[in-house]
């Protein structure tokens, strides 16, 4: 029961002369392993800076949720350069771990606009939390079967549907505000949007093809929302560097009175 089997790694077949399939070989390597690793990398870097700075200050609930995104993403992005199931014994535990990840980051990048928009919790907000915990439970639990391949569309649809729920919650923000925060939060996760509607639907074999592109997009997106995060940091410590400049000036002056 799954997806296609789960879309065998069996590929196309490419004919031609040997630096031809040299050249295709040596591309897809750098898409489908370089780059995938980069943006683990990337993504890994950012969920250990941006914890260590909740960490040191806990008031920043918006540094912990991006941080928690950007961990449980990984283990859902890992899926696309495994090579293997290990540590799980074979590829249904793989499928559940990696949509169960997927959705739990999701959540975590809803709880993160909630939180950077200063937004209520609201009932749809409840609702769309407990709908994510439940599928997530069920895609963990259901044995294999029927219902378990209609609990891994659902939960595909389901992240999407969510994913879209946070990118509204950050539009309106930006729409109220105006602020520059907040504009550039929305520039940034409109990147994916394109890309996962794609995905689910190359993951529900509706489209053809196995080439997914949420991976590449959200490492853009986790960029760009780091760059948001870190802006007021740099320049509240911008303000700190001129206060403390200035106030060594005056105590210079002060002395040479003196």
């Amino acid at each position: 029961w799954g997806h296609a089997r789960y879309q065998a790694a069996r590929g196309t077949v490419f004919v031609g002369t040997p630096d031809q399939a040299r050249a295709e070989y040596e591309a897809s390597t750098l898409r489908r392993r370089s780059l995938q690793w980069f943006g683990f990398g990337l993504t890994l870097a950012m969920g250990v800076l941006f914890g260590m700075l909740w960490l040191l200050r806990r008031s920043e609930r918006a540094y912990g949720w991006f941080a928690l995104h950007s961990l449980t993403w990984l283990i859902y992005a890992y899926n696309f350069i495994a090579t293997e199931a290990w540590p799980l014994p074979d590829t249904h535990g793989v499928q559940r771990l990696t949509l169960v990840a997927l959705l739990l980051s999701i959540l975590c990048i809803l709880a993160f606009a909630r939180v950077f928009c200063q937004a209520t919790v609201s009932l749809p907000l409840r609702v769309a939390q407990g709908l994510g915990v439940g599928t997530a439970l069920a895609v963990l639990l259901l044995p294999v079967g029927p219902m378990l391949s209609v609990a891994r569309s659902g939960a595909a649809c389901l992240a999407l549907a969510l994913f879209l729920f946070a990118v509204l919650t950050i539009l309106r923000h930006a729409w109220r505000s105006r602020s520059a925060e907040a504009l550039a939060l929305a520039l940034c996760v409109l990147l994916p949007v394109a890309a996962g509607v794609h995905d689910v639907l190359a993951f529900l074999t509706w489209l053809p093809g196995q080439r997914y592109y949420a991976t590449p997009s959200s490492t853009a997106m986790l960029l760009g929302i780091s760059f948001v995060l870190t802006w007021p940091l740099v320049q509240g410590l911008r303000l700190v560097v001129h206060f403390n400049q200035e106030l060594r000036a005056r105590v210079d002056e002060a002395t040479a009175r003196l």
